[in-house]
């Protein structure tokens, strides 16, 4: 059984639920895009928001993701 995460790492900065990150994506020759991620172990599901966020767009990739990392967390047995 995996051991996961129940409190946030101590030099996290942003408000994100423990497994969850964000960040903006770059890739070469186009605009730079913003992500939610959400750590699953030993793999990376990765959530679009896109390339001018909106406050829906965030909200739902993040309830999403969170949904994601909330299932994955039952899987293994984490109660939280």
């Amino acid at each position: 059984m995996k051991r996961l995460r129940t409190r946030p790492a101590p030099h996290k900065t942003n408000r994100l639920p423990v497994g969850l990150s964000c960040t903006w994506r770059k890739r070469p020759g186009k605009r730079p895009y913003f992500e939610i991620q959400a750590y699953l172990g030993d793999q990376v599901r990765h959530f679009y928001v896109g390339v001018e966020p909106t406050v829906i767009r965030l909200r739902f990739a993040l309830l999403r993701a969170l949904a994601c990392r909330r299932a994955y967390e039952l899987q293994c047995g984490v109660v939280a």
